[in-house]
């Protein structure tokens, strides 16, 4: 269910305002242990960008430690 039914408006305005949030933006929630969502999260993201064209075919993320 949507969360804002459980938010004082005052409350989400400041919310978007911290975020910078604006007309068209999307944000998502999760409330449950962090294993689960991470990988709810993590899945939506990837489905996103996957959709959205923001994954490269090729793409490989590259950690240097020092």
């Amino acid at each position: 269910s949507p969360i804002l039914k459980f938010m004082p408006a005052e409350v989400v305005a400041q919310m978007l305002e911290r975020l910078g949030a604006e007309d068209g933006d999307i944000l998502f929630f999760g409330a449950d242990r962090a294993s689960i969502v991470n990988e709810s999260l993590g899945a939506l993201r990837i489905k996103v960008g996957t959709d959205r064209g923001f994954v490269r075919e090729g793409w490989a993320p590259l950690w240097v430690v020092d």
